[in-house]
């Protein structure tokens, strides 16, 4: 004879494998509040859907608050509320209102509503209608309450020739059962008894063996038995890979949410920076422009009343030709200072320029050649030497454009801050080859910045040379253009005292 406690010992052991799983599921819920400043009623709906399509068993998702409130006497009570409800459809088992009855009994039971993290079940009559699932959400007054059908939950594993007759009692109490499933009187000859777990809460359950003249069950071939049980190991080995794909799935939604509004506040920031930057370099030259504007203002009212009153000699004017000629020099630089910055901030936004020329194969030799011709036929007093050490069997398709902006930008770079401080100044623009990539390496033999100027140097207005008139864009446009135009990434090194290398790979776009 087949023994029927094996099986049965297995089926319940998936059906509380399948309790820890739907218990997992409400938690991912309460690491979502964790991993969040705050969260949105749709964000609730939509994660609480999400939790409700993987596992059917759970009929309702709430987060209910505890605030301080008085009753009728004027003492002081705690009362709950329910801030955020979702209701499955198809598992209508409790509506809100009783759910945040039977909260407050729980919790007041409870005592210490930190802690609280237990079960009650709903009972209505002599049928278990299901659980309530209370998870404390860590540093709140808040919980995250879950309504799981236990009845569908058992049905769905128990629901078959070997244990579909069962019975489910509260706690260790053998009187009267809160759940039937099946007929036949039990006894403990013909039951097979074991314990339920969810959460903290035990229930106990009882399952008969099936009728013998019905099922044959006693008199099973030992090959229906080896067969059977494989079937299930097999089922208990899906259950278990399932689950864990599902909670990884849990897991990516939970981090792309924290991902998309960590990326939301570090947009604003750099936004909030980029504004700030701009006004205060605009400041300074409009600031010059106002103060000379003003004093011209009053040198003219003053040669007006001078002349007025005869007073205006030919020195007097003199004067004041002098000085008005020197005020509008100071005008006409500080304003075109104040457009020169103008026109690099916008220059900053390149992603978005369409006039940056076309795609076209371009041999990197020559491309490189034909930017250094223009830099020496333009710069013919410039003490920098520039060397090809590009291969000359190179080729991508790219834009040849773009990539001599990035070039007279890295050069405007040494310029600023190496060709002063560097007697015999060397800038190599070479390739490098790394698993079929080509990136172009741009070095100089400067003075080098530090490891912290490093991290630094392609943020907006940062500079190292701002007595030197530098307003510290070009590096910034250079990684836009890399980022947004070649499609590319920028690599950089190099120490203090030992200059500066910065490259980018070259992509076929």
């Amino acid at each position: 004879m087949i023994s029927f406690e094996k099986p049965a010992n297995e089926f319940i052991s998936i059906l509380n494998e399948r309790f820890t799983q739907i218990d997992s599921s409400l938690v991912t819920l309460v690491q979502l509040y964790v991993a969040s400043a705050s969260v949105s009623e749709i964000e609730f709906r939509d994660f609480s859907r999400g939790l409700i399509e993987q596992n059917p068993a759970i009929a309702a998702l709430g987060q209910i608050e505890i605030v301080d409130a008085q009753d009728d006497s004027g003492t002081a009570d705690k009362e709950i509320s329910m801030k955020y409800w979702f209701i499955n459809h198809a598992r209508p088992l409790q509506n809100k209102k009783k759910v945040i009855n039977n909260s407050r009994a729980r919790l007041h039971l409870i005592g210490d509503l930190a802690n609280a993290q237990l079960v009650s079940a709903l009972v209505k009559g002599s049928r278990l209608q299901g659980s309530l699932v209370i998870h404390h959400i860590p540093r709140t007054n808040s919980y995250i309450v879950g309504v799981i059908d236990v009845v569908y939950t058992s049905r769905e594993v128990l629901d078959n020739d070997i244990t579909r007759n069962y019975s489910i009692y509260n706690g260790f109490n053998d009187e009267k059962p809160i759940y039937n499933n099946g007929t036949g009187a039990l006894n403990s000859h013909s039951s097979y008894r074991s314990t339920l777990e969810l959460a903290d809460n035990i229930w106990t359950i009882a399952l008969r063996r099936p009728n013998e003249r019905k099922y044959g069950y006693l008199a099973i071939p030992l090959f229906f038995f080896i067969t059977s049980t494989l079937a299930v190991v097999f089922w208990h080995i899906n259950v278990r890979v399932g689950r864990l794909n599902k909670e990884k799935e849990i897991a990516l939604e939970s981090l792309k949410l924290a991902q998309e509004k960590l990326i939301e506040s570090e947009t604003i920031n750099a936004m909030s920076g980029l504004v700030s930057g701009v006004a205060h370099e605009i400041n300074t030259p409009l600031g010059i422009c106002l103060t000379s504007v003003s004093h011209m203002k009053d040198m003219v009212r003053d040669a007006e009343e001078d002349f007025n009153a005869n007073r205006l000699d030919a020195d007097g004017l003199k004067d004041y030709f002098d000085t008005t000629k020197e005020l509008c020099v100071l005008i006409q630089n500080n304003i075109k200072r104040t457009a020169k910055l103008v026109t690099e901030f916008k220059n900053i936004a390149v992603i978005n320029q369409e006039d940056a020329g076309e795609l076209a194969h371009q041999n990197l030799r020559e491309l490189v050649d034909g930017y250094i011709d223009y830099y020496t036929s333009n710069r013919a007093d410039s003490p920098i030497n520039v060397v090809n050490d590009v291969r000359s069997d190179l080729a991508v398709k790219t834009n040849s454009t773009v990539v001599s902006k990035v070039l007279s930008l890295l050069m405007a770079n040494v310029e600023a801050h190496a060709e002063r401080k560097t007697p015999n100044c060397i800038v190599h623009i070479a390739t490098e080859e790394n698993d079929k990539a080509i990136y172009l390496r741009f070095s100089d033999n400067g003075p080098g910045v530090t490891k912290d100027q490093q991290k630094r140097m392609f943020e907006p207005f940062y500079t190292t040379n701002r007595g030197g008139g530098n307003v510290g864009l070009g590096l910034t446009i250079v990684h836009n253009l890399v980022k947004g135009k070649l499609k590319s990434n920028l690599y950089y090194g190099g120490s203090e005292g030992e200059g500066l290398w910065i490259s980018f790979e070259l992509k076929d776009l």
